[in-house]
């Protein structure tokens, strides 16, 4: 057999090691530069940064270069419909009609393993560099364990178990390229494993010029989630308590975390950055795609690409104030930094709402094209880790003190929700008050949906929705043992000349 007919990972995966205009030359997947590249410590910065600049990418779907733009945890969410563009696109994932050969489950399938091989360049050359510091050797190879695992968390989280590549192919070896699925296991085994030895060689922080690389308490973090999509909720709880000790606190003003005005914040656990610089598209497209369509508020009219649905909206309690912090409703205001004051509408008949998270007018001196807006997207941030720690206790029946972690980020200033008393909670209603804080305190952030399937209650939760308005019908569509996951893009399955089984029902 031909090696193009056996590829099972990728059809077509090129190597790029480095970031913007530093890139290798293109290389099939398993060719490598390395002999002539990783000579010295900037070739290992530059392939690390290289491993960081997927990030920026491989969640959006495909749907343009759309910058940590996660299309199926928003449509997985229950909170957003898509623009009626994007029907064919997106909503086949809201509806679960996602078929093998759409374009979606392929381009997550062929983005996360771009990142994953970019993490694996630098964890296979960077130990033999001798001319590097030693410390900062192994810095930058914790920073590409925890990169793969974060690659590999995702990866999960879409299909399943997928086939694992720990290691550089060899093009000669056309056996090699035939690697069959793991178990969903055996894929979160290595994320696990990958994450414990990025904890021991990763600093607690950074000083300015490496703000946003990974840190020890990213690792902790992500390892959390991990844990707790492994069910091993005592190492999940013991993890969760260590991160509390490493000086995290929730910023006091809610809105201050998503219009750029507080980034890195006490409350940033791994951001992903984005600057919007004159003379370049280097800040990031939220701006412009989460834009309400046809309103004015940001150049180029806003794409709208999601409009939150009414069962979001009506999931916030009265007087929080996160709810016109994350959306518009009709009457609602947006200042532009000319002084020219926007008032939602609802212009182009959606939902009747508009997505206010993230949405900024780009800063004087910005290239308004599609990559303006300056602020970073939070991959992790401490509110979240406060709620997985509340997730950990209730699975380790410590119901009052899930319900005061739970009631922490009811309290942040700016939301001053009122607490919720334990002694007065049953367990059940425990974990309802965590459903209902999950979702309104990460609403748009593309969390929900994957927390759903991490809880055992997707079909549970979607089959409660699917009667509330015309907008959740198509919930009704979802089939348990088959929808908490994408379909192996069929091409993939193709390659492999059978080594690669479809997820099932798809």
């Amino acid at each position: 057999m031909k090696k193009n007919n056996v590829l099972t990972v990728l059809a077509s995966l090129i190597l790029l090691v480095s970031c913007s205009d530093d890139f290798l030359d293109k290389q099939p997947f398993g060719v490598t530069a390395s002999d002539e590249f990783f000579a010295n410590e900037q070739d290992a910065l530059l392939a690390i940064n290289g491993a960081y600049e997927e990030l920026s990418k491989f969640k959006h779907g495909g749907r343009n270069e759309i910058n940590a733009f996660d299309a199926t945890g928003l449509m997985w969410s229950g909170n957003v419909q898509e623009h009626p563009d994007l029907t064919s696109y997106f909503g086949v994932v809201r509806d679960f009609l996602i078929d093998p050969e759409d374009d979606l489950t392929n381009h997550n399938w062929w983005r996360g393993y771009v990142g994953i091989q970019r993490a694996n360049q630098v964890i296979q050359n960077v130990p033999g560099i001798e001319d590097i510091d030693t410390g900062l050797r192994d810095r930058i190879i914790g920073e590409a364990y925890f990169l793969r695992a974060l690659y590999y968390h995702y990866m999960v989280m879409w299909y399943g178990g997928v086939p694992i590549v720990d290691r550089l192919l060899d093009p000669g070896n056309e056996a090699d390229f035939v690697i069959p699925r793991s178990t969903k296991e055996e894929t979160l085994a290595l994320a696990k494993s990958d994450l414990e030895k990025a904890e021991t060689m990763l600093p607690t922080s950074y000083s300015n010029d490496d703000l946003g690389r990974a840190t020890r308490g990213a690792a902790k973090a992500l390892l959390l989630k991990v844990l707790l999509w492994q069910q091993d909720y005592p190492a999940a709880l013991a993890k969760a308590q260590e991160i509390e000790g490493m000086g995290y606190a929730l910023v006091d003003e809610y809105t201050s975390l998503f219009d750029g005005t507080n980034e890195n914040s006490t409350e940033s656990v791994f951001e992903i950055q984005f600057a919007a610089a004159g003379g370049q598209e280097t800040g990031s497209s939220l701006s412009l795609i989460y834009g309400p369509n046809g309103e004015g508020m940001v150049p180029n009219g806003g794409w709208g690409f999601v409009r939150p649905l009414p069962d979001l909206v009506n999931e916030f309690e009265d007087g929080d104030s996160r709810k016109a912090a994350t959306l518009f409703e009709p009457g609602d205001t947006f200042t532009r930094n000319n002084g020219d004051v926007i008032t939602f509408e609802d212009r182009v008949g959606g939902t009747g709402f508009g997505v206010r998270k993230y949405v900024t007018d780009p800063p004087d001196g910005a290239t308004v094209g599609i990559n303006y807006a300056p602020q970073n997207f939070h991959e992790i941030r401490y509110a979240e880790v406060i709620l997985l720690y509340a997730e950990a206790l209730l699975r380790n029946n410590q119901k009052d003190a899930a319900v005061a972690q739970i009631n922490r980020v009811r309290a942040r200033p700016s939301v001053d929700l009122p607490a919720h008393d334990p002694g007065t909670l049953t367990d059940q209603q425990a974990w309802e008050a965590l459903y209902h804080e999950y979702r309104v305190e990460l609403a748009l952030e593309a969390r929900f949906g994957y927390a759903l399937r991490r809880w055992g209650i997707a079909a549970e939760w979607y089959a409660s929705k699917a009667g509330v308005d015309g907008n959740l019908a198509s919930f009704e569509n979802f089939t348990p043992g088959k929808d908490e996951v994408l379909p192996i893009p069929q091409r993939q399955i193709d390659f492999s000349v059978g080594t690669l089984d479809q997820n099932p029902g798809h």
